[in-house]
């Protein structure tokens, strides 16, 4: 991972496109970066928002880091996709990334906070668009009336 070299890390990446917004696209950020890291389609997988986060990096750059639980698909396999962006991949317990001295001091927190969730709760499928809020300028306008 260009971010972390040498350390274990999850999936992500940013949103690419300065104009991306409205419903759904952090889910489709998820998505798209999980094929693109490990080659895992999660088109029709259910994310299952985690957690937020806000903090600056050692650049003083302020990032939000959202994270979602996925179940990668039983008849996909995940791959290193780019090399450039991942050397390795695998799965690991929670204990196990704990006590990898690769492991990064936030992991193994998120990782905790995250089969917590995942115990919880099962996946809920992704929620619905909701429609435009009335102030933005993509909402479609009043209805013209009609006549009888």
């Amino acid at each position: 991972m260009d971010d972390a070299p040498g350390q274990l890390g999850l999936v992500g990446g940013h949103l690419e496109h300065q104009g991306d917004s409205g419903p759904g696209v952090l889910e489709a950020t998820a998505r798209r970066e999980a094929a693109e890291e490990v080659g895992l389609d999660l088109a029709d997988a259910a994310l299952t928002y985690l957690e937020s986060e806000v903090f600056t990096t050692d650049a003083g750059v302020g990032q939000v880091t959202v994270s979602f639980l996925v179940a990668a698909p039983e008849d996909q396999e995940p791959v290193v996709a780019d090399p450039a962006e991942l050397t390795a991949l695998g799965w690991w317990t929670p204990g196990e990334a704990a006590a990898d001295p690769r492991c990064p001091p936030w992991l193994p927190p998120m990782l905790a906070r995250a089969e917590l969730r995942r115990r919880r709760a099962p996946a809920a499928p992704p929620p619905a668009p909701r429609p435009p809020a009335a102030d933005d300028p993509a909402a479609p306008g009043p209805a013209a009336p009609t006549a009888p």
